[in-house]
């Protein structure tokens, strides 16, 4: 359920903001390895798009750890929203996303310009044109 949207926002956001900083123009990447600049820009696309998908999904992880953690009765979504919604507001479905939106920024700032930069010399060392 918080999947899906997750990773579709993941890594249709990191596609479009390298598109929009001006770093990938028709699919292909124009980051120079040896730019300071260029990896920083691409860090930080790596970094939103995270935290993009983390806002998009973290109501749908609160729900899913609160039913995970309640042993004493058998909950459903619906139940689990409804419920805290009525006690504590639309806060409750946010409550410690700060710490997710941090954790989140430092890893997919590492994880995504790493794998584009593997999948980048992977595709160099088979002979493959990069698209």
């Amino acid at each position: 359920m918080r999947d899906f949207p997750g990773w579709g926002i993941y890594f249709f956001s990191y596609e479009a903001l390298q598109k929009l900083v001006g770093i990938k123009t028709d699919g292909v990447s124009n980051v120079n390895t040896n730019n300071f600049s260029s990896i920083l820009l691409l860090m930080l696309c790596g970094g939103w798009a995270g935290q993009l998908s983390w806002i998009v999904s973290y109501p749908a992880d609160v729900i899913k750890t609160t039913i995970q953690v309640t042993t004493t009765e058998k909950l459903t979504m619906r139940h689990v929203a409804s419920t805290n919604y009525r006690a504590h507001g639309l806060s409750w479905f946010f409550k410690g996303m700060s710490a997710a939106l941090a954790r989140s920024f430092v890893v997919n700032s590492i994880t995504l310009p790493v794998y584009d930069y593997l999948y980048y010399k992977s595709n160099l060392c088979l002979g493959a044109t990069h698209e």
